[in-house]
């Protein structure tokens, strides 16, 4: 890869490395928004084996991207640790991070002592260039994280208000099932308190005491297939009959003495007067 792992592995091999460094990366997500981890292993330096393996972690947008900055980062760092013994070489005016050091001013004074129609000057151009641009970049390279970091944030509390609207959601639902409960129960209640206001009047059924048949006078006849019935409110059949024998034989005695005395008056005709035999 081209750039920065480029100029990363001519430093390190100019410095003695035999053994290029290795890039992992891995993508995932931070709030909704896909991010690449990059981690950059420098192995352990041949000759040197206080120089143990270093390992460099940066994040990105894109692959190329979290690729790009390890690399930077570990120019940087070589470039501050071993700015005696890269004063020969072209990394000696990569950008450092801390630009006051003696080392690093007698870099720039020698710089500005090459004169402008010299052929050496297009190096100086190239540095001033590359410096500029590096001051750029960082400037950027702030701007972008502040960016990414209020990004975050309202993604974040767009997650939370999502979450907090489908919790209201849940509730409402809740609630409506709830209010619907009550209002079954109030209409119960509304109901009962009619009830009780208005009750419905009873109607008195006023059972009628059967009369058996042949009975005297209004006056039922006892009949035995309902002994329920009290004994002293009917009058047997046989008083009943002996009642009705007593007035047909007063009926009978009252035709025979009608009778006799139309006979003793004169024959009486069927057109009811009387005729002489």
């Amino acid at each position: 890869m081209n750039g920065f792992p480029q100029l990363l592995w001519d430093t390190l091999w100019r410095l003695g490395y035999t053994e290029k460094p290795i890039y992992y990366t891995c993508a995932y997500e931070e709030g909704g928004v896909p991010k690449y981890e990059a981690r950059l292993r420098i192995p352990e330096h041949p000759e040197c084996p206080d120089l143990r393996s270093r390992y460099i972690y940066t994040t990105g947008r894109e692959y190329s991207i979290a690729v790009q900055k390890a690399a930077r980062q570990a120019i940087t760092e070589f470039c501050v640790t071993f700015e005696e013994d890269i004063k020969h070489t072209p990394a000696r005016f990569y950008p450092v991070p801390d630009q006051s050091t003696p080392t690093w001013n007698l870099k720039i004074e020698d710089l500005q002592k090459i004169d402008v129609k010299a052929p050496e000057f297009t190096m100086v151009t190239t540095v001033v260039y590359m410096h500029a641009l590096d001051i750029l970049y960082d400037y950027q390279k702030e701007e972008m994280e502040r960016q990414a970091r209020e990004k975050e944030e309202i993604q974040r509390e767009l997650y939370d208000a999502r979450l907090r609207l489908r919790e209201d959601s849940k509730e409402k639902a809740r609630l409506k099932l709830e209010l619907a409960s009550c209002y079954q129960d109030l209409q119960v209640a509304q109901h009962q308190i009619q009830k009780k206001k208005h009750p419905r009047k009873k109607t008195r059924s006023i059972a009628r005491r059967p009369i058996a048949a042949g009975a005297c006078k209004g006056k039922a006849v006892y009949n035995p297939d309902h002994p329920h019935y009290r004994l002293d409110e009917y009058i047997s059949r046989e008083s009943y009959s002996e009642q009705e024998t007593i007035g047909t034989a007063e009926s009978v005695a009252d035709n025979l003495q009608g009778i006799n005395a139309r006979w003793a008056n004169g024959h009486v005709g069927t057109s009811g007067h009387a005729r002489e035999l």
